[in-house]
């Protein structure tokens, strides 16, 4: 059986390949954190950068993403840095989950060179509001938007219930002038 997000496949990477911003609203458990970083991976043939807001998620995420795979967690595909621990090849691991707050930290100390090799970076939950994930995201739109070496990166925020107006808005500077985000809603329960 599909998950609902893989029933939207088409349509979703249709908005990331048109958009430098991809806005995607879902109902919790309709697949967006496990499958959505693999769509990804697979259609723009780069690294993901997957962001969790919390420890317990990120390492369940990219469990669930390494098992249904068939890859070993840690490996060359998939693999999570929490706090002091990671298990992954951070300058070679395909799809990493990080949480917020290694997310903001390498941007603290590595700048756009953190996110140079990456062609996608997810944004999962960003209606969880904390100064890890505030910070971390008007930090990615600030580099975004100056740093030449991020000027075909792609950016995906996902949510069950964020607030579509706002974030469009915020990450406006990153859009061709006068466009908005592309906006993807998963189910009938989801508005854009």
């Amino acid at each position: 059986m599909l998950l609902p997000v893989q029933q939207h496949a088409a349509r979703i990477l249709d908005q990331v390949d048109g958009n430098r911003v991809t806005i995607i609203i879902g109902a919790t458990g309709c697949g967006k954190s496990t499958q959505i970083p693999k769509m990804l991976r697979g259609h723009l043939k780069g690294r993901v950068l997957c962001v969790q807001p919390r420890r317990m998620a990120t390492v369940a995420v990219a469990s669930r993403v390494a098992e249904e795979l068939c890859e070993p967690l840690g490996g060359l595909v998939v693999g999570y840095h929490i706090g002091a621990a990671c298990l992954a090849f951070i300058n070679r691991t395909e799809i990493l989950f990080v949480t917020a707050g290694i997310f903001l930290e390498q941007l603290k100390s590595h700048g756009a060179a953190a996110l140079a090799s990456f062609a996608a970076v997810v944004i999962d939950e960003v209606h969880e509001r904390s100064c890890e994930n505030d910070l971390g995201l008007a930090c990615l739109v600030q580099l975004a938007s100056s740093a030449k070496e991020l000027r075909s990166l792609r950016i995906v925020l996902m949510s069950a219930t964020a607030a579509v107006p706002r974030y469009s808005e915020f990450m406006r500077p990153l859009c061709e002038q006068g466009q908005v985000p592309g906006q993807v809603a998963l189910g009938e329960s989801a508005v854009v």
